[in-house]
């Protein structure tokens, strides 16, 4: 296990994929995972050269770091106490918005907000499954972050109880239908709801047929622009189906 996860964390170290509650477990880790895990995660990284930054600076730090425990190693000086314990960091990407277009990542889950405001809304913060801790990070570079975690230079909180990291996550697969009854049960989506209902019985008798189907589809034109996840479905089903 451990030698094939080494496999797939080294055709990951130059990318950054989207996170999502389908790749989590994979990317993320956590008890069942031979090396221990530590995922860094950049939210709104809408540049693309941002990212290369952070993963070139982040290689460099891995290498410099292997050597450090190479040298260390090799010296032969156990005053040090117990060796290190390896570990791996891979750098994730979050998104806070939808994009209409399929090919571009999906929010993460309303919840998400939440989290984020643990670390103080930091542009990057790295999270352990495994002891579900996390902290922000706040340099410009990720040129130390190996050794800031080997170090303990960042400093871990507990995320809170109520906080299911996974569940938070955007599901790109998940249908519609559940998306829209999950909106429904938010105060906002019942009230919203409510209100359509009431309105449409009490005026939509008043008018012909040919003005309630021209209603009906300004109303999903409306709908269809202001609800991202709608846009992306809809042009997912003309253009892959």
């Amino acid at each position: 296990l451990k030698q094939f996860q080494e496999v797939v964390w080294h055709s990951l170290s130059d990318r950054a994929p989207h996170l999502t509650i389908r790749n989590y477990g994979q990317l993320c880790g956590g008890a069942h995972t031979a090396i221990r895990t530590y995922c860094c995660v950049m939210v709104d990284a809408a540049d693309e050269t941002k990212v290369k930054e952070a993963l070139a600076g982040l290689k460099a730090s891995r290498l410099a770091f292997a050597q450090e425990a190479l040298e260390i190693q090799n010296s032969g000086d156990e005053e040090g106490g117990e060796e290190e314990e390896p570990f791996h960091i891979q750098v994730v990407q979050v998104s806070t918005s939808s994009s209409r277009l399929p090919w571009k990542p999906v929010a993460a889950g309303s919840g998400f907000n939440s989290l984020w405001s643990v670390v103080k809304k930091a542009p990057f913060f790295v999270f352990e499954a495994e002891t579900r801790r996390l902290t922000p990070v706040w340099t410009a570079s990720l040129g130390d972050l190996y050794q800031q975690i080997a170090y303990d230079d960042l400093k871990f909180s507990e995320l809170p109880e109520s906080h299911g990291f996974g569940a938070l996550l955007s599901d790109p697969e998940a249908p519609l239908q559940r998306e829209f009854s999950h909106f429904l049960a938010t105060p906002l989506g019942a009230a919203g709801a409510f209100m359509l209902a009431a309105l449409a019985s009490a005026i939509l008798p008043e008018f012909s047929w040919s003005t309630i189907g021209a209603t009906a589809v300004g109303f999903a034109g409306v709908l269809l622009v202001s609800w991202p996840l709608l846009t992306r479905r809809c042009l997912e089903f003309i253009l892959f189906r």
